[in-house]
């Protein structure tokens, strides 16, 4: 366990970070989710049929979208796909 001297100066440089707008929120696929966005099995959904595999067996989602794009050799039909779902999603959610 950190001791209060380690929490306190982690909070001190936090807070400066902070009001020099130097700080970023990485927070896990499942954030996304409950903001309208789609998670990781369901963005490669139809990626993994494509490729004859179903998402739901699949433990390496990863290794999903890296196989895909070495099967298409390049990233652009992943990015497409990412930019389609994402931009749908968001228009959703727009009033």
């Amino acid at each position: 366990m950190k001791s209060n001297r380690d929490i306190e100066s982690f909070i001190k440089e936090f807070v400066k970070d902070l009001a020099e707008n130097n700080v970023a929120v990485f927070a896990g696929a499942g954030m996304s989710k409950s903001a309208g966005f789609v998670n990781w099995a369901d963005l490669l959904r139809d990626i993994a049929t494509e490729l004859g595999l179903s998402v739901d067996k699949e433990h390496d989602l990863i290794s999903l979208a890296q196989y895909h794009v070495n099967e298409n050799r390049g990233k652009a039909r992943i990015n497409k796909k990412i930019l389609k779902i994402c931009t749908r999603s968001r228009s959703n959610r727009e009033p």
